[in-house]
């Protein structure tokens, strides 16, 4: 009995042993799936998460598409489309007029009606004759133009030289090769399509936005400027020596002599250029005005002298004269004798800036600011505020004048006793006392105990002790 009761019991517990077991189990069981519902549900979480960011950010993303789609033919606007790029030919030959290069030959390099390619190259095959400044210009055009082109390939001759040829005069056989691209973004739109809703309500709605980024597209271009000094390296650089029958400077002279002519007939060109420029103040119309004047007759009077003394006898630097510096000058002679008008406003400008460098102590700038305006302004042609004006102007340049003088002047100050009753100074190791005459317009005006002034031609000028 007792074994049975014994059996039962151990039964018993074996029984509730397993039982705690299968519930544990089932337990564990549970929370793994509960772990993992929860990681799902996080994971979802964050992917929601996600999704919301890029839906926040759709009209955006929309905003630029639309500004990029309506600004889409600015940005390629460097790039032909299929018709515009036939007329690739004409405008090289356009080119080729305006820079003074010959064409000879103008052929592509590629058949273009079998490419499909959203960008599809194009490269034409050019022969020319030129010389190296119009060939430069004529790549300038091409480079100045909107449409984007590359030289891909180039090839010079160079040409010869001969002794009767001006330098510039000297032509080469150049072959290139230009390429662009076509844009066939513009043939086919499909290829650019992106549905987005209410797309006209919306790009109207944006088109503030539209013009304002358009107006950050720039295309960076550069003009070439021609230097006609500048040296061909495709041609001999020698030059034969001018033989002693042609009489004559050396060679090498005459050569230097020509090029300061030309430089000097370009400088011209530049200040009469300057001098057209809207919006020259008074002040710098009247210093151009006389710079011009100064250079001009200046060069004419050396270019006279060389053409009478036949110091120049070599036959291209005698063309170059005729050429690049006799037009300049008979251009800029033209415009000479011309009156500016000036108005009382401008007159009170330039006495304002006189009267600045003068206390500036600034004498040379006031003679010279002066000079330029002298002969330009006849007084009897000025009402009487703008003759005062120029009186007034003309006793600054006096009294800048005389301080240019009196500064140049040898004045020695030694001691000098300064009293009620009468004071003295010692300059140049004579005695004075105020109104005493060191020279003639040089007066002793007043004795100070830090300086000792002068009345010169009529003008007080101070020496510091």
């Amino acid at each position: 009995m007792a074994f049975e009761m014994k059996k039962q019991g151990v039964l018993l517990a074996l029984g509730y042993v397993a039982t705690l077991g299968g519930a544990g189990a089932f337990g564990y069981f549970a929370y793994e799936k509960y772990k993992e519902a929860r990681d799902e549900e996080a994971s979802v979480g964050k992917q929601i998460e996600m999704a919301d960011i890029k839906i926040a950010r759709i009209p955006g993303l929309e905003t630029d598409v639309i500004c990029l789609r309506e600004n889409v033919g600015e940005l390629v606007k460097i790039l032909p489309d299929s018709k515009e790029v036939n007329e690739f030919v004409n405008k090289l030959n356009d080119f080729s007029i305006e820079s003074g290069v010959e064409l000879s030959s103008l052929k592509p390099e590629k058949d273009r009606s079998k490419k499909k390619d959203v960008f599809d190259k194009v490269i034409y095959k050019l022969e020319m004759t030129a010389n190296l400044d119009r060939f430069l210009q004529f790549l300038s055009a091409c480079e100045g133009w909107e449409r984007f082109v590359r030289v891909t390939s180039l090839e010079i001759d160079g040409g010869d030289w001969d002794e009767e040829m001006a330098r510039d005069e000297v032509v080469h056989d150049i072959s290139v090769a230009l390429e662009t691209y076509a844009y066939r973004g513009h043939d086919d739109p499909s290829k650019l399509s992106t549905t987005i809703h209410n797309y006209e309500r919306r790009r109207d709605t944006l088109w503030d936005e539209i013009i304002s980024r358009r107006s950050e597209i720039r295309v960076e271009r550069y003009t070439y400027v021609p230097n006609e000094l500048r040296r061909d390296m495709f041609i001999d650089p020698r030059r034969r020596i001018v033989d002693d029958g042609d009489g004559g400077l050396p060679y090498e002279e005459q050569q230097a002599l020509v090029m300061d002519f030309v430089t000097r007939a370009a400088e011209l060109a530049d200040k009469l250029s300057a001098l057209e420029a809207p919006g020259l103040n008074f002040i710098r119309r009247m210093e151009l005005d006389n710079e011009i004047d100064s250079k001009l007759y200046g060069l004419q009077n050396e270019v006279e002298a060389c053409v009478a003394s036949r110091d120049v006898t070599d036959h291209s630097l005698r063309r170059r004269i005729e050429r690049d510096v006799m037009p300049i000058l008979r251009s800029v002679g033209e415009t000479r004798g011309v009156t500016t008008a000036a108005s009382i406003e401008d007159l009170r400008q330039f006495r304002n800036k006189m009267a600045e460098l003068l206390d500036a102590g600034n004498y040379a700038a006031v003679v010279a600011q002066f000079d330029t305006i002298e002969d330009r302004l006849a007084p009897e042609d000025l009402d009487p505020e703008m003759l005062a004006l120029l009186q007034d102007m003309e006793q600054t340049a006096y009294q800048a004048s005389a301080a240019m003088d009196f500064e140049s002047k040898d004045i020695e100050i030694g001691g000098a006793i300064v009293a009620s009753s009468r004071s003295v100074v010692v300059v140049n190791g004579l005695v004075l006392s105020e109104g005493d005459a060191l020279e003639d317009d040089l007066i002793v005006h007043r004795i100070a105990a830090d300086r000792i002034e002068f009345e010169y031609r009529g003008v007080v000028l101070a020496k510091v002790r």
